[in-house]
């Protein structure tokens, strides 16, 4: 399923692609692709249950994962800089690569995924 997004800058620029933290939206990246990364092909997500997307359910995060690539696809988006705005979530997915051996399964606190099942 395609996300909504905001794009900015310049469409044959390099693509950069934003993802906001949870409480957040796509377009709060708005002053970066016009300013700061103009010459880049910004690309700002809504993640499902934000701002202009689908807030059906699952809110899992394979279903984020899914989302986010049938999104990329559809953008035509291949190698590309992903720009993760929640450092907590960053640092989950630095440690889940790392420790994926022994990692028994992610979890969010995220109040969506309590309300939706996928935290038990």
């Amino acid at each position: 399923m395609q996300l909504s997004v905001t794009e900015w800058g310049d469409p044959q620029g390099p693509p950069v692609v934003c993802l906001h933290g949870v409480t957040g939206h796509g377009r709060r990246f708005r002053k970066l692709g016009e300013e700061r990364l103009a010459s880049y092909r910004v690309v700002g997500v809504d993640y499902r249950g934000h701002g202009f997307s689908t807030w059906e359910p699952p809110w899992s995060v394979e279903q984020h994962v899914a989302d986010l690539v049938d999104t990329a696809d559809a953008l035509g988006i291949g190698a590309a800089i992903w720009l993760i705005a929640a450092i907590t979530f960053a640092s989950g997915l630095v440690v889940a690569v790392r420790m994926r051996e022994t990692l028994r399964r992610p979890m969010s606190s995220a109040p969506q995924s309590v309300e939706s099942g996928a935290v038990q």
